[in-house]
């Protein structure tokens, strides 16, 4: 693989620039349908997105989007 390169425990900056091999994505879906899943589908994904939630997010593993 070009330019590839690792290093242990600090893949991070691959994952980023879009340049590591592997990856996995998260879908969160919401069914709009005004029932109170959809207000919990709603506040889940704006916590995820917000700055705690965007750390919770590294903590697991993922990258964050923010």
């Amino acid at each position: 693989m070009k330019g590839f390169r690792c290093r242990l425990n600090d893949v991070s900056p691959f994952v980023e620039d879009g340049t590591y091999p592997f990856t996995r994505r998260l879908f969160i879906a919401i069914c709009r349908d005004g029932t109170p899943d959809e207000t919990a589908g709603i506040a889940y994904v704006n916590m995820l997105l917000s700055k705690e939630g965007q750390k919770l997010v590294e903590k697991a593993g993922y990258v964050p989007l923010r």
